[in-house]
């Protein structure tokens, strides 16, 4: 998309319609704000990059886990016993 001369006017001429003249210099002044602080933190972002991959390559890696044996259960008498004939559990 190019924008030309006319189209620059008629967005400048919106722009003064919807803010108006006292407004403008303070918009500017905000934008230029915003664009300073959005490239210093993209830089810094950008220096501290190789750290928080070294950081996070750290994080990543799992810590080795021991296994776990587990004793096979006894047999418990009056929770595994099965009800007989007449609905009675056990002798």
């Amino acid at each position: 998309m190019d924008l030309g001369p006319p189209e620059l006017i008629i967005i400048l001429v919106i722009v003064l319609v919807l803010f108006g003249g006292r407004k403008l210099p303070d918009l500017a002044r905000s934008l230029g704000q915003a664009k300073r602080e959005f490239e210093k933190s993209s830089d810094s972002d950008d220096a501290g990059s190789k750290d928080a991959k070294a950081a996070s390559a750290e994080l990543s890696s799992p810590a080795p886990v021991a296994p776990v044996v587990v004793a096979p259960a006894e047999a418990d008498p009056v929770t595994d016993a099965k009800p007989d004939a007449t609905g009675t559990v056990g002798p």
